[in-house]
């Protein structure tokens, strides 16, 4: 019943590369002011008040990965690379940031994005970027 979505699992991992893309890209350019009504002060102030190690710095550097990752993962260039600073981000998030503050994943400040984010950066990680990828046509196979 099934057997006509097999012709089509080529698609999976970009599928899971633009929306995963677009969202570290929105939340990186939210972070910076570029969207929204936020700036990168009010993004540096809230990780201070998240007790965030040097937050005049590590709010800029998560903002630049995630609209650089982002840009990446929509663009298949660099995905497995990119996936890697990503899923730090996302396990920081989730164990220094929103654990301390609720077990409940659905709760105020919850998790479930962060866990879904998470889980899908360790799949295209393990997959790659699949074949509709940049990096196809300019990487050797075996990096990518």
């Amino acid at each position: 019943m099934f057997k006509i979505f097999e012709r089509y699992q080529f698609l999976a991992p970009f599928i899971l590369r633009l929306v995963i893309g677009l969202v570290f890209l929105l939340h990186g350019l939210a972070k910076f002011g570029v969207l929204g009504d936020g700036s990168i002060q009010q993004t540096t102030e809230m990780f201070s008040g998240m007790n965030m190690p040097l937050p005049g710095v590590t709010a800029p550097l998560v903002a630049a990965i995630e609209v650089i990752g982002g840009l990446a993962l929509l663009i298949g260039l660099g995905t497995r690379f990119a996936c890697i600073p990503l899923v730090v981000i996302m396990l920081v998030a989730i164990v220094a940031v929103k654990l301390p503050n609720e077990l409940n994943p659905i709760g105020r400040g919850g998790y479930e994005l962060d866990l879904l984010l998470l889980a899908g950066l360790v799949v295209l990680l393990l997959l790659g970027s699949g074949p509709l990828a940049v990096e196809r046509k300019v990487l050797k196979p075996d990096l990518t």
